[in-house]
C-alpha cells in the first residue's frame, strides 16, 4: 500500500474510532520526532516521490540496506518518470532532470557543501514498468551516478506513529493528500508551512537545508528537533507539522531494499517484473 492510500485509511476512519489522544508535552514531542527522523534518515533511500497506485517489485532477492541516501526516481506502468516534485513524461525529460541534479551536486561537492560523486540513483519501478524506459534512463546517465533498483515487500510500519495519526487535524490533512507529483510534494510543503506559523528557528533550518541538496536530509534530521524545542513547540499546529516532516522523510512508504540494476536493453518489450523476480 502506498503512502497516500495508507494515510487515507488512517484519515477516513476505516478502523474502529479511538478517543482523541491527550496532548503531548513539547519535550516528548521533540524526542519522538528526533528519533523518527534519525530512523528514517537511514531506512529510506532518499526523499520519495508520491505516486498513488505504484506497485513495486516483490523480489525474491535479499536486497541490500541503504548505505547512502541518493536521488529516487519512480517509473510508472505507462513509462512516466516521477521524481520528488516532478512528473516527467519521457526518458529524455528524466535524463535532463538527472543532469540538472548532477550539475548542482558537482557544484556542492566542489564547495564542500555536499558529498562527492558517485551518488546512488535509486530507480523505483512499478512492477509493470517497461524495461525499455528504464534502460533508456539508466544508460543515459553519467559515471557520477550509481544506478540501483529498488525492490521490496510489505508496507510501512506505522505503529510507532499511531498516536500522531489519530490526531484530528492530521486525519483531516492526510485525507486530502494528492496522489501524484508535483501536487503531493507541494501540498505537504504548504501544510508544513501553514502548521509552522512563525517559529523563526525552524524556518532558519529550512533555509539552511535548501543550500545543499546532498545534505538536506542530514540538516533537517539533526536540526529540526532542537529548533522546534527552541520555540517550545509554539507553532500553529504541532501535530500537522510533525506529520509533514515524517511524510517528507518517507515514514509511510513501503519497506524497500536495493539490488544491482540488471543488464537492460532499450529494445526489450517486457515489463521489469518479468526480468527481476
Amino acid at each position: 500500500m502506498r503512502f497516500a492510500s495508507l494515510l487515507l485509511v488512517a484519515a477516513c476512519g476505516s478502523r474502529p474510532a479511538h478517543p482523541t489522544p491527550k496532548p503531548i508535552a513539547c519535550k516528548d514531542r521533540v524526542a519522538r520526532l528526533e528519533r523518527r527522523l534519525a530512523e528514517l534518515s537511514v531506512a529510506a533511500p532518499g526523499f520519495m516521490p508520491h505516486v498513488r497506485g505504484l506497485r513495486g517489485i516483490d523480489s525474491a532477492q535479499a536486497g541490500q540496506t541503504f548505505d547512502a541516501r541518493g536521488q529516487v526516481v519512480a517509473i510508472t506502468r505507462d513509462g512516466s518518470i516521477v521524481a520528488t516534485g516532478n512528473w516527467l513524461d519521457t526518458a529524455q525529460a528524466g535524463r535532463d532532470h538527472v543532469a540538472a541534479l548532477e550539475k548542482r551536486g558537482l557544484e556542492e561537492a566542489a564547495s564542500e557543501q555536499g558529498p562527492p560523486p558517485p551518488w546512488p540513483l535509486y530507480i523505483w519501478p512499478d512492477r509493470d514498468a517497461p524495461i525499455g524506459v528504464i534502460a533508456d534512463l539508466v544508460t543515459g546517465v553519467s559515471e557520477h551516478w550509481m544506478p540501483r533498483l529498488l525492490v521490496g515487500g510489505g508496507v510501512a510500519q506505522v505503529g510507532s506513529d499511531r498516536e500522531l495519526l489519530d490526531q484530528p487535524t492530521v486525519r483531516q490533512v492526510a485525507a486530502k493528500l494528492p496522489g501524484i507529483e508535483p501536487d503531493a510534494t507541494t501540498y505537504v510543503a504548504q501544510e508544513i508551512r501553514g502548521a509552522l506559523g512563525g517559529c523563526t528557528a525552524v524556518l532558519e533550518v529550512f533555509v539552511e537545508s535548501g543550500k545543499s541538496e546532498g545534505r538536506a536530509a542530514e540538516v533537517l534530521a539533526s536540526r529540526i528537533p532542537p529548533a522546534l524545542r527552541a520555540c517550545d513547540c509554539n507553532v500553529r499546529d504541532a501535530d500537522v507539522f510533525e506529520w509533514g516532516m515524517l511524510a517528507t522523510f518517507g515514514a509511510y512508504e513501503p519497506l524497500l531494499r536495493w539490488v544491482p540494476v540488471p543488464k537492460l536493453s532499450r529494445r526489450d518489450r517486457r515489463t521489469i517484473s518479468q526480468l527481476v523476480k
